[in-house]
């Protein structure tokens, strides 16, 4: 469970650290972004339906209340950046679960 949980954190962390990179150049007025450093939707969307599901398990199977908000903010992200990629999975998440 530990390296599920710290692969759920490498995976918020990927997708952030992309998101501060464009913005810090964006506020350095640079004229050029490199997207190389971006999370990139397109090459991530075939892993949404395998991954949404995965952190709802995941968070659901934590005994604390700090791993269930690591999972969950890891959740959200992931969401976040997917925009409308993410609906095919939306199902998982607003379902009803008394086990989160």
């Amino acid at each position: 469970m530990a390296a599920r949980l710290t692969a759920a954190s490498a995976l918020r962390m990927c997708i952030e650290v992309s998101i501060v990179v464009i913005v810090r150049r964006e506020r350095e007025n640079a004229d050029f972004v490199d997207q190389s450093l971006g999370f990139d939707i397109t090459s991530f969307e075939p892993f949404i339906p395998g991954v949404v599901p995965q952190l709802l398990s995941l968070a659901s199977e934590l005994d604390t209340v700090e791993g269930k908000k690591r999972v969950i903010g890891c959740l959200l992200t992931v969401i976040g950046r997917s925009e409308t990629r993410v609906r095919a999975n939306l199902e998982a998440v607003i379902r009803p679960s008394d086990k989160v």
